[in-house]
């Protein structure tokens, strides 16, 4: 069996290889693109945490929250992925992109956050970092969709998020 294993995963490798290396190579282009670009830490603005999206297994996706920037330093709470309260702190770099219709920039958020103690984690504080693309409605209000990588034993890789944000001017 694990010869048979092995052969159909590397079978599957060798078929998505190409989309892969894109991929990858995507996201490098694009990252190194954003570290040429100045980051920015002034904005401040409070945030309503919205509904989630899990790839797999069975997780509270509604998780509504608060949450509030100050200069990059991030700190909220939320209903987590296992129905308990979570409290986080951390700080967010954010990017303006070049002016288009759909995204007006893009951040990267780390964190502490609270809540996620399981046997297999058994940790009172958790690491929780995001990649998010914010589609503004006008000067002070826009939407954020958020990306969150899942790390452990879980049967979800990811996860999506969408928030609510409003700058304070």
């Amino acid at each position: 069996m694990p010869t048979t294993f092995a052969t159909s995963l590397r079978r599957r490798y060798s078929t998505y290889r190409g989309s892969i290396n894109t991929l990858a190579s995507m996201l490098f282009i694009s990252l190194a693109g954003l570290a040429q670009m100045p980051a920015h830490a002034d904005n401040n603005y409070f945030g309503i945490h919205g509904p989630s999206y899990h790839d797999g297994g069975d997780f509270n996706n509604a998780n509504y929250g608060l949450y509030f920037v100050h200069k990059g330093i991030t700190g909220g709470f939320y209903d987590n992925s296992l129905n308990r309260n979570t409290f986080y702190l951390g700080y967010a770099w954010e990017w303006d992109l070049p002016v288009n219709p759909v995204v007006d920039s893009v951040s990267l958020m780390t964190s502490l956050a609270t809540g996620y103690y399981t046997q297999e984690m058994p940790y009172e504080y958790a690491p929780m970092g995001a990649l998010s693309f914010k589609h503004g409605f006008g000067p002070q209000q826009g939407l954020r969709l958020s990306y969150l990588p899942i790390y452990g034993k879980s049967p979800a890789s990811y996860v999506m998020h969408l928030s609510y944000e409003y700058t304070l001017k």
